[in-house]
Order: C-alpha cells, then sequence, then structure tokens
C-alpha cells in the first residue's frame, strides 16, 4: 500500500501528470508515518507544519461531491497547517492550497529545516500544490 498525492484543479479533479513532475507525490505505506512525524516536528510559535484535528469531518465515500466542496470552503482555514488525518488514508482527501501555504509559511518561519523524511520532493509539492488548488490524497 502506498500514498499517491495529485495535484488538483479548483473543482478537486486531478491534474494530468507524467508522474514525474511537481504534480505528483509519492509514499509507501512505511515511508508516509516519517513524513507525518516530521511535518509535526517542524514547527513556530506552537503551530506545526501539521495538525490533528478535532472536528469531525466527513469521509470523502460517506459524501457528495458537493457536500465535501462544501466542508472545505468553511474550514480551509480553520487552523494553520494541513490536517493530518488527510495524510492517512488513501480515500481522496482534498488538502486545499489554503492549507499547503500555510504549511509552508509556517516551514518557512521555522528556517526551512531539511528533514530527511522530507526528501528532495516534498517541499516541491507543497509549493506547487500551493500554487494550484491543493492536492488529493490516494
Amino acid at each position: 500500500m502506498g500514498y499517491d498525492l495529485h495535484v488538483c484543479d479548483s473543482d478537486g479533479e486531478v491534474l494530468e501528470t507524467t508522474y514525474e513532475d511537481d504534480l505528483y507525490f509519492r509514499r509507501n505505506i512505511f515511508g508516509m508515518g516519517p513524513l507525518r512525524d516530521a511535518m509535526e516536528s517542524v514547527s513556530f510559535n506552537d503551530v506545526s507544519m501539521g495538525y490533528w484535528p478535532t472536528q469531525d469531518t466527513p469521509w470523502p465515500r460517506e459524501a457528495t461531491d458537493d457536500e465535501i466542496v462544501a466542508h472545505l470552503k468553511a474550514t480551509g482555514d480553520e487552523r494553520p497547517g494541513i490536517p493530518m488525518h488527510k495524510l492517512c488514508s488513501n480515500d481522496g482527501w482534498w488538502v486545499t492550497a489554503a492549507e499547503c501555504q500555510s504549511a509552508l509559511g509556517i516551514w518557512e518561519r521555522a528556517g526551512e529545516p531539511q528533514l530527511e523524511a522530507f526528501g528532495d520532493d516534498w517541499i516541491v509539492f507543497l509549493q506547487t500544490a500551493a500554487k494550484n488548488s491543493g492536492f488529493r490524497t490516494y
């Protein structure tokens, strides 16, 4: 099992990719855990790149696309960083551009640490996703 992250458009549709460009990111099950841990460890003023939300969020398979889009628009900026549950399953979570920008801002204010778990592709992928409409996790 692995995690395939794809940059998406404003409707949450995956952009076409060659799987060799910055529109696609992949980690296997053993690589995603350390990536999430690294995101939690990068913080500025007690706010980390990733956080565990306390609010219920609809799972993609239990909600219509319109319900998911409405929820994201209503809560996209509820807290800085990326909600970690969106990086824990391959159920099609939509990480918004605002969440990517927020995580990148925290990373920059923390001194742009180059952690091993980030590899040479995670930050570049987040930057690309932030310039588009975020990414989906499959």
